[in-house]
């Protein structure tokens, strides 16, 4: 086994990506389904942060379950902002350890730096591949790993 170098690092920050985007999407559903209950006539399929917060606005509860859904529904959207930022600030961090990477792999279409560190992040070292022919995906993956 490689001692921990860039392309762990890059690993570690796909994972991060990844587990943000996850609880972002829990807390998108948990607000969307509260929404529904406090909105006659439920809401869209998707709805921007700005967009709940204007109906929440525009909402007066009735009753302590409508209150505590309306509640409920400003906490989730505190928390998605909260990821929000926090995906953000993540993918920053990840894009930038790419590019420190030296890959040549953003360069193909379709691929970013999230793609690209998971993809440096689980292959490591591209040498284990006896040649080109025998890798699935052709390219450098990183030039100081």
């Amino acid at each position: 086994m490689r001692a921990d170098g860039p392309a762990t690092a890059l690993k570690l920050w796909a994972k991060r990506h990844r587990d943000l985007a996850r609880l972002r999407n829990q807390a998108a559903c948990r607000l969307h389904a509260l929404l529904c209950g406090l909105a006659p006539g439920g809401i869209p399929n998707e709805i921007t942060p700005a967009q709940a917060d204007r109906l929440l606005a525009g909402i007066e509860p009735s009753g302590a379950a409508g209150l505590a859904r309306h509640q409920l529904a400003a906490e989730h959207l505190a928390d998605l902002r909260h990821l929000d930022a926090q995906l953000r600030q993540a993918r920053a961090r990840l894009a930038e350890a790419v590019r420190a990477c030296g890959t040549s792999l953003t360069e193909v279409f379709g691929i970013g730096p999230v793609i690209a560190a998971i993809v440096i992040g689980d292959v490591e070292d591209i040498a284990q591949f006896a040649s080109r022919d025998a890798s699935p995906l052709i390219w450098t993956t990183c030039s100081n790993c």
